[in-house]
């Protein structure tokens, strides 16, 4: 059985998104009424904002995609590992 849920932010394709669709917040707010479980939320999560949206009633943000276009921007460089460790320190705010 599955520990945590998995909220799709809105429908379409993934992919990194300038804005979160409107219908994010309250969907994670009615799956929080529905259960105790963990939730995160992907679909074309990028940017520090979005994941601070996000984190506003999720325990989670799925950033994948954006992740992957860091890989492709970087690939070749041989300190890519902290590259994306440096995308994804920056994406949380630290």
């Amino acid at each position: 059985m599955s520990r945590l849920r998995y909220v799709v932010s809105r429908t379409g394709v993934t992919g990194a998104r300038d804005a979160l669709a409107d219908s994010v917040l309250p969907t994670l707010r009615r799956v929080r009424q529905r259960t105790q479980l963990p939730v995160a939320v992907g679909f074309g999560i990028s940017r520090p904002d979005q994941v601070r949206s996000v984190w506003q009633v999720a325990d989670g943000a799925v950033v994948g995609s954006a992740i992957v276009a860091q890989i492709e921007k970087n690939a070749g460089a041989a300190d890519l590992p902290a590259r994306i460790a440096t995308f994804c320190r920056w994406l949380v705010g630290s």
